[in-house]
C-alpha cells in the first residue's frame, strides 16, 4: 500500500478568524468619492455655481488621494497569499496568478470599453440624425471623461492599455488609464519585485520600486510621467510592506508591528498629504506629485496595519471608522471595480442631457449630483452583475477543467447530488444553486481545479460525493468510498488534514480522481454530528504544493460549511434520500419531492444554506 506524503499525519492548529471586509469598505468609499468628484467637474466653458462653488471644489478636488489608495491596497492584496505561504511563492506559481489576474480584470474592462463604443456609436448617428450639437466646445467640456468622438487609434490604445502612456487622445473611458497603471505593475510586480523581496527583504524591495519608479518619471519627462505615474510602483510596494509587516513571522517584523503607532503615523502621513496638496493649489505649483502621492500611499498603509492588528488579536475596529464593515458600505466595495470602469459615460449622459435643460449654476450641480451618483451606482450594480461577477469564479473551471459527458451532466445538476438532482422540481433546483455558488466561491477562494464535499449515508460505514465541481463522474457513478479507505475514508476515519502532493503514490478508491488528471489534493474532515464526520477536499490538475496555511484556511470554511449542513439538516435529507428504495425514477423522485412534508423541507434547506452563505465571505478572508 502506497503511504500519504509525510505532512499527511500532521496535526494543524485552528486558525483565528479573521475578517478583513474593512478592505472591500475602504475601495467602496473611495470609487464613490470618485463618482462624486466626476459629478462635480467644472471647467472654464461652465459657470460653477456661486454659494457651493468653494465648499464643494474644496472637498471634491483630491480625486487622485482615491486612486493612489487604490493602488497601495492592490499591493497590499496580492501580497497577503503570499506573505502567508510558507514558500512565499504564488499559488499555482506565476502562470496562475496572471491567469487570476486576467480573468479579474480584463472581462469587465473590454464589457466597458465595449459599452462606451456603443454607446459612442448611438450618440454619433443621433447627432447626424437630429443634430444633438453634443460636440461643440462650449458644449462638451467633459472629454476628459468620455468622449464619442474616438478613433480608430484611440481604440488600439485603450485595447491594449496603453492610454496612460498616450498623450494626443480622445478618451473613451477617461477613469481607466489608472486600470492601465495598474495592470502595467502587476507585471513589474510578479517579475521583479516578488524575487527582489525573496532575495533582499521588504525594505529593500520598497527602495527599489520607488527608485526604478523615480527614474522612469524623470527619464519620461514631466508631461508625460505625470500621466504615466511611474512612480505608482514605489506606491504599490508600500502596500507590499503593509501586508507583510501585518501577517509575518519575521522577528524583526513582528517587532515593528507591535510597537509603532500606526493609528498616529496614518493620521500624521494624511494631514502632510492635505497639506502638501494645498501647496501645490497655491502657494507651491511646482511640488512634485509624487511627494504628495507618497504621503497618502504612507498614510494608508499605516492605516491598513492599524485596521488589520485589531482584527488579529480579535478586536472590533473603533467605531470611528466602524462603517468601513458596515453591510451597505463593504456591499458597495464588492462591485467597485464595475462602478469605477462604467461611471464615466453615465456622468457624462447625465451631464449632456442637464444642459438642454437651460439650468441655473446651482440647479445644474444639484441635479447632476442627485441624478449622476444614483445612476452610476444603478449601472456599475448591472454592469457588476453581468459581466464582472461570473468571471470571479466561473472563468478558472472554463480554462482548466476537463470536458465531461454532457448528458450524464444535465442528469446530475451540474455536480448536485444525482438523487437530488436534474429537473424534478423548481424548489429543489433553488437550494442546489445555493450549493453551487458555495462550491464555485471555495474553487475561486482557494485558487484550486475541483472542490467536492462528501458527507457519510445512513450505514455510516460509507461515504458519498454531496456535491462537487470538477468530478461530476463520482455523482453520476454513484462512486462509494469505505469510511478508513482511501483519500477521503482515511480523512473521515483519522478526522485529520491530509495534503497529498503527488497522487499517484497513495491509495484511493475512486478511480475518477486519476482519470480526472487530478495531480495535489488537500482533505479537511469535517464536523457533522459528534459520530459522524464528513470529508470536504479540493484538488488541482498541476502539482502544487499546499501549505499549513492552506490546511488553515481550508478547516476554517470546513468549519463553517460543516455547521451549514448540519443548521440546514441536509444529513439526515440526504441519507433519507439515498435509503428510500422507491427513489429510482425521474417520475418517483417528482411524486416525493411535491409530498407537502419534503416540499417544505427542501425550502428549509434553501433557505438556510442562503441565510449562511450571505454572512460566510464576510467571516473568511
Amino acid at each position: 500500500m502506497n503511504q500519504f506524503s509525510e505532512s499527511a499525519n500532521t496535526h494543524y492548529k485552528k486558525p483565528e478568524r479573521i475578517r478583513l471586509a474593512y478592505l472591500d469598505g475602504i475601495r467602496g468609499i473611495a470609487a464613490l468619492y470618485v463618482v462624486f468628484v466626476h459629478s462635480w467637474y467644472y471647467s472654464d466653458s461652465i459657470s460653477p455655481p456661486s454659494m457651493l462653488w468653494l465648499p464643494m471644489t474644496k472637498l471634491l478636488r483630491y480625486g487622485i488621494f482615491a486612486v493612489v489608495i487604490f493602488i497601495v491596497l492592490s499591493g497590499y492584496c496580492l501580497m497577503l497569499p503570499i506573505v502567508r505561504s510558507d514558500k512565499g511563492d504564488f499559488s499555482g506559481g506565476l502562470l496562475g496568478f496572471f491567469k487570476r489576474r486576467i480573468r479579474r480584470i480584463l472581462p469587465p474592462y473590454y464589457a466597458a470599453l465595449l459599452l462606451c463604443m456603443l454607446m459612442g456609436g448611438l450618440i454619433l448617428w443621433l447627432e447626424q440624425t437630429i443634430d444633438l450639437s453634443w460636440y461643440d466646445g462650449t458644449m462638451n467640456p467633459l472629454q476628459g471623461l468620455f468622449s464619442p468622438n474616438f478613433s480608430g487609434h484611440d481604440l488600439i490604445v485603450y485595447f491594449l492599455l496603453l492610454q496612460n502612456f498616450v498623450l494626443d487622445i480622445n478618451n473613451i473611458n477617461g477613469p481607466t488609464w489608472t486600470v492601465a497603471v495598474e495592470w502595467q505593475i502587476y507585471f513589474v510586480f510578479a517579475i521583479l519585485l516578488i524575487p527582489i523581496w525573496r532575495r533582499l527583504g521588504l525594505f529593500y524591495t520598497v527602495a527599489i520600486a520607488f527608485a526604478v519608479g523615480l527614474t522612469m518619471s524623470y527619464l519620461m519627462g514631466s508631461e508625460v510621467s505625470s500621466r504615466a505615474c511611474p512612480w505608482f510602483l514605489g506606491l504599490f510596494a508600500l502596500g507590499m510592506a503593509a501586508a507583510e509587516i501585518n501577517f509575518s513571522q519575521k522577528p524583526s517584523l513582528l517587532r515593528l508591528k507591535t510597537s509603532l503607532p500606526w493609528g498616529i503615523l496614518a493620521a500624521i502621513f494624511a494631514c502632510l498629504a492635505f497639506l502638501t496638496e494645498s501647496l501645490r493649489f497655491s502657494a507651491l505649483p511646482g511640488l512634485a506629485q509624487w511627494i504628495v502621492h507618497s504621503f497618502v500611499a504612507l498614510g494608508t498603509g499605516c492605516f491598513l496595519i492599524y485596521c488589520t492588528n485589531f482584527l488579529t488579536k480579535g478586536k472590533a475596529l473603533p467605531p470611528v471608522i466602524g462603517f468601513l464593515e458596515s453591510r451597505w458600505v463593504v456591499a458597495l466595495g464588492i462591485f467597485s471595480y464595475s462602478l469605477y470602469i462604467t461611471h464615466a459615460p453615465v456622468v457624462w449622459l447625465v451631464h449632456q442631457l442637464l444642459l438642454s435643460q437651460q439650468l441655473s449654476p446651482t440647479m445644474m450641480a444639484a441635479k447632476w449630483l442627485l441624478y449622476a451618483v444614483p445612476s452610476s451606482l444603478l449601472v456599475a450594480y448591472l454592469f457588476h452583475r453581468a459581466f464582472e461577477k461570473p468571471f470571479m469564479s466561473d472563468f478558472s473551471a472554463k480554462v482548466k477543467s476537463q470536458r465531461t459527458n454532457s448528458a450524464d451532466l444535465a442528469k446530475s445538476d451540474e455536480g448536485w447530488d444525482v438523487l437530488i438532482g436534474g429537473e424534478y422540481t423548481g424548489t429543489h433546483t433553488r437550494l442546489a444553486t445555493s450549493v453551487k455558488q458555495l462550491l464555485e466561491w471555495l474553487r475561486e477562494y482557494m485558487s484550486v481545479d475541483t472542490v467536492t464535499l462528501l458527507l457519510p449515508v445512513r450505514d455510516r460505514q460509507n461515504l458519498a460525493v454531496y456535491a462537487t465541481l470538477g468530478l461530476e463522474e463520482e455523482i453520476v457513478q454513484k462512486i462509494r468510498i469505505p469510511i478508513g479507505q482511501g483519500f477521503a475514508g482515511r480523512i473521515s476515519a483519522s478526522k485529520q488534514p491530509t495534503i497529498v502532493n503527488n497522487l499517484k503514490e497513495v491509495e484511493i478508491v475512486s478511480p475518477i480522481l486519476r482519470h480526472r488528471g487530478l495531480r495535489s489534493l488537500l482533505g479537511i474532515p469535517l464536523p457533522i454530528e459528534q459520530s459522524q464526520m464528513g470529508v470536504l477536499h479540493v484538488g488541482t490538475f498541476e502539482s502544487h504544493n499546499f501549505t499549513e496555511r492552506d490546511v488553515q484556511q481550508l478547516q476554517l470554511i470546513a468549519k463553517l460549511i460543516g455547521s451549514m449542513v448540519v443548521d440546514a439538516g441536509v444529513l439526515s435529507f440526504e441519507q433519507d434520500c439515498h435509503n428510500t428504495s422507491y427513489l429510482n425514477s425521474p417520475e418517483s423522485m417528482t411524486r416525493f419531492l411535491q409530498l407537502p412534508s419534503h416540499f417544505n423541507l427542501i425550502n428549509t434547506l434553501h433557505q438556510a444554506f442562503v441565510l449562511n452563505f450571505s454572512t460566510l465571505e464576510f467571516k473568511v478572508s
